[in-house]
């Protein structure tokens, strides 16, 4: 989660840490896959932009 984080712009980090109410690396995988989601949904993305967080999400998912 800190790499996909550190990835992100500072507005956007700024944005997603707003979004989580504190710091975005405070919350759990599942409770920040689940911010994002929700964003995601808000903003009317499409799957094809999503397919790079899902990438990272199976990267995190299979060091678990």
């Amino acid at each position: 989660m800190q790499t996909f984080y550190h990835g992100f712009s500072n507005s956007t980090r700024e944005t997603m840490d707003v979004a989580a109410r504190g710091a975005l690396l405070s919350l759990t995988i599942t409770q920040a896959t689940a911010l994002m989601e929700k964003m995601a949904s808000n903003q009317g993305w499409s799957e094809e932009e999503l397919k790079p967080a899902r990438e990272v999400e199976g990267c995190i998912n299979s060091r678990r």
